[in-house]
């Protein structure tokens, strides 16, 4: 018997009259259940004297309903944390007896607690939650009403240790520089070109603060792009200098608690040998990455070698649209942003077919980062796969005997291709 399900979530919308709603969930109800109902409650169902909110189910086996009711910053402490139920309960009803709940939860040690199920998994091969400009995060206030720039700007509403708290193990970081009168912090975390009011050295004690309370959780600290003061500066000592400084508030603060590259090179690398180094190991950073495996770091060092340069040549960052063009029947483009370019998925295609048949014992990523028009917008899910099947098709039919199999990704010679799909 497939089992009832319910859980709460929270709206990521806001306005100026209402945020952070929670939401009901309910997956594979009874097939009858005329008279069964969904409460929220505020204490465990099974010793709750009533439900704060009720929500009949009238037949439908799945649904999700936004209540009116607000859930509240949580300020979790720096110090020791607990995995908890954070005020608010669901319970499911059926025949007068609590029949499924759930509650609103933090994770913060859901890797160790997992560890029989995952530990000898890769780091790979698991499903690992995380958030896009993790670092743009602000609450939700009088100065986010209206304003455009931050409208664009802020992606989230709780700070990093608290993302991680709740369970994210991925930080999307994008890094620039800029000059600010009232502190000497130099680098900071940005969304595009805007800036936000956090440093780099900010973001970095907060996932040193989250590791020291959760020691045996594993964070991915991804630093995806360095924007303003990096890609437009001109001058190599410049750029040097602020990649050195770059490293060294990194290094200051999470040194202790970095991998070692040598176990992530490996096939080796498995969760529960990595969790049980500990936090109090301090490795030297120059073990973490190599001038190659980390091209940053060779550059920052001032050995920028033809090696290094083909990690960038070989590297494509492509953005995928669907859009209907009437002189052609090429539905997929290449696009920027909203914008479609005169390129079709199929030519990039083409276009690196040939340069590999013409130079076979090259690699290239070619990355499609981004699914956006007639994607990210389509919201009936048959045209969604069929769109997503088309992709594949043409990428199949244009590149299938260049690709690199996946069970040789940490493997890459002798194969010319490598398809990252997200």
């Amino acid at each position: 018997q497939v089992q009832t399900q319910v859980w709460l979530t929270v709206s990521p919308l806001a306005d100026k009259t209402s945020q952070r709603l929670i939401e009901i969930n309910w997956r594979n109800a009874p097939k009858t259940n005329q008279n069964d109902w969904i409460g929220i409650f505020t204490s465990d169902p099974i010793d709750s004297t009533g439900a704060i909110r009720k929500l009949m189910v009238d037949d439908r086996l799945n649904g999700y309903n936004v209540t009116d009711i607000q859930f509240p910053y949580r300020n979790f402490a720096t110090g020791k944390l607990t995995q908890q139920c954070l005020g608010y309960y669901i319970a499911y009803i059926h025949n007068d007896i609590v029949f499924a709940k759930n509650c609103i939860k933090n994770n913060p040690f859901w890797m160790e607690n997992n560890l029989a199920i995952i530990g000898d998994k890769t780091l790979p091969s698991l499903m690992i939650p995380g958030t896009h400009d993790s670092g743009a995060y602000e609450k939700w206030g009088p100065k986010s009403v209206g304003d455009i720039v931050r409208g664009f700007m802020i992606a989230h509403d709780e700070s990093l240790y608290n993302q991680m708290v709740y369970g994210i193990r991925y930080l999307d970081m994008r890094v620039g520089y800029h000059n600010v009168s009232e502190t000497d912090d130099k680098l900071w975390i940005v969304h595009g070109l805007f800036r936000t009011d956090h440093t780099l050295r900010s973001a970095a004690e907060q996932v040193r603060d989250f590791l020291k309370a959760a020691p045996k959780e594993i964070v991915i600290f991804d630093f995806h792009r360095f924007v303003t003061g990096f890609n437009d500066e001109k001058n190599a000592d410049i750029l040097r200098m602020r990649y050195k400084e770059f490293f060294d508030v990194v290094e200051s603060e999470l040194k202790d608690l970095m991998i070692p590259f040598s176990l992530s090179s490996t096939t080796s690398f498995l969760i529960a040998p990595v969790l049980s180094i500990g936090s109090d190991v301090n490795i030297p950073i120059q073990s973490f990455w190599t001038d190659i495996q980390f091209p940053y770091r060779n550059f920052a060092t001032g050995k920028l070698t033809q090696q290094c340069l083909g990690y960038y040549i070989g590297y494509l960052d492509m953005r995928v649209g669907y859009h209907n063009v009437s002189e052609t029947d090429d539905k997929l483009w290449i696009v920027h942003g909203l914008f479609r370019t005169d390129h079709t998925l199929r030519s990039a295609a083409e276009q690196v077919r040939d340069f590999l048949k013409a130079a076979p014992k090259e690699i290239v990523i070619f990355d499609f980062h981004r699914f956006v028009t007639g994607f990210n917008d389509e919201k009936n899910a048959d045209i969604l796969r069929m769109r997503y099947k088309e992709f594949f098709d043409v990428v199949e039919s244009e590149l299938k005997d260049l690709m690199i199999p996946f069970r040789y990704c940490y493997k890459l010679s002798n194969f010319s291709i490598y398809i990252i799909y997200f």
